[in-house]
C-alpha cells in the first residue's frame, strides 16, 4: 500500500491512491476516540485509551471525515 500525507490546512485534488493519516495526540490528552465517516455514514470507530499515536487506513473510494 502506498502512503501519502497532506495537510488539513490545504485543498486538495482527489486521489484514487491509499493513503494514512496519523494523529499524534499532545501530551495532557489521556484517552480519545477516532471515529471515521465515509460518504456520511460512521464507517470506523477507535477508542484509545492510552497517549498513543494511531494510524486510519484509508483505501477504498470515497468522501471521509475524520472526528
Amino acid at each position: 500500500m502506498e502512503e501519502n500525507s497532506f495537510s488539513l490546512y490545504e485543498t486538495e485534488k482527489p486521489t484514487n491512491e491509499s493513503f494514512t493519516v496519523t494523529f499524534t495526540p499532545g501530551t495532557d490528552v489521556k484517552e480519545y476516540t477516532i471515529i471515521l465517516y465515509k460518504d456520511g455514514k460512521e464507517n470506523q470507530k477507535k477508542i484509545i485509551e492510552t497517549n498513543q499515536k494511531t494510524d486510519i487506513f484509508i483505501f477504498e473510494t470515497g468522501t471521509y471525515n475524520i472526528e
